[in-house]
């Protein structure tokens, strides 16, 4: 038999609206167990966002979020700076690869038999693909489910060797737009598929200007200025050394910071001023610059790059 409420065993005029009253209460319980949690207090859901969040930790900041049921889950904003970008994929492993195999790797430990769907738009999708090919063989074959790669940059030849990337092929889908440039830079370990889009060049990195067709994307051609950025990138880099590679990006990221904004998303917000800066500052780059450029012998592709800006400009 069910236990009377102290409230209604007290209050006799109460009990017509015991049924009202014992099923609200019985929700009560329902909900404080739900936010609870296994093992868990009200006061620990108070207090929840003292670990949910955004945090300051000793190796950085550390974002959490709770979602049981989601598939998926994009952050977006300007974290990181010119710096990592362009180390990306072009020095081997930068701190964010290893990031987020080790945050892969927990989530499967945490989550097990579950499978897993990575996806990424930019330099997300580069995290995903450096995932995707560097999983232990186990887990890639067995909990790796599927992989998006939204106009991601690449990798260096040698990077890619690496990677396990042919028996995965059938895991990962990834798209680019037809004029891209982010997802054009050096060599992508997966066949690109281009996608029409409303925007131009650089501003066609903008997912949300990507053409749609009922619940697909529309397939296109890629353009040749996308051919050229691949060409470019692969020419500035492929052959050289590591240590000549960190001297010409301190070079190019040092020149880059004389633009309009501090990060990718700066120059994505203010495109045709950071053009401006960029177009102006190629004429006036100093002597030193110039010299360690010429001595890894990629400066005639410094300015090849202008005249591929001012022909986007012209396009515009």
């Amino acid at each position: 038999m069910k236990k009377t409420l102290a409230i209604i065993r007290h209050d006799p005029w109460l009990e017509p609206y015991s049924d009202a009253i014992n099923g609200r209460h019985d929700e009560a319980v329902r909900k404080e167990k739900e936010l609870a949690g296994k093992g868990g207090t009200l006061v620990d859901f108070a207090n929840a966002h003292k670990y949910f969040g955004l945090h300051k930790t000793r190796s950085g900041w550390a974002f959490r979020e709770w979602a049981p049921n989601a598939t998926q889950i994009f952050m977006v904003g300007t974290f990181n700076g010119w710096k990592e970008d362009f180390d990306l994929g072009v020095l081997g492993s930068i701190p964010s690869h290893n990031d987020a195999m080790k945050y892969v790797k927990e989530s499967m430990n945490h989550f097990q038999g579950k499978g897993f769907i990575f996806g990424g738009h930019s330099k997300g999708g580069n995290l995903a693909s450096y995932v995707a090919l560097n999983l232990p063989k186990s887990l890639r074959e067995e909990r790796f489910i599927k992989a998006y790669i939204i106009d991601g940059p690449g990798f260096r030849k040698d990077i890619l060797l690496k990677g396990e990337f042919e028996s995965i092929q059938d895991k990962v889908v990834s798209l680019a737009p037809n004029q891209s440039v982010v997802g054009m830079i050096l060599y992508s370990p997966f066949p690109v598929q281009p996608v029409d889009s409303k925007g131009l060049i650089v501003f066609q990195h903008d997912v949300y200007l990507w053409k749609i067709q009922w619940t697909d994307f529309v397939r296109g051609n890629f353009d040749p200025i996308s051919y050229t950025v691949k060409r470019w990138t692969i020419s500035i880099f492929e052959d050289m050394q590591v240590d000549e590679i960190k001297m010409t990006l301190d070079v190019i990221f040092d020149f880059l910071q004389g633009l309009y904004g501090d990060t990718v998303s700066d120059i994505f917000a203010h495109p045709w001023r950071s053009l401006f800066f960029f177009v102006g500052g190629m004429k006036g780059i100093d002597e030193s610059a110039k010299t360690i450029l010429k001595k890894s012998g990629k400066i005639q592709n410094i300015f090849y790059l202008r005249k591929t800006l001012e022909i986007v400009h012209q396009k515009r």
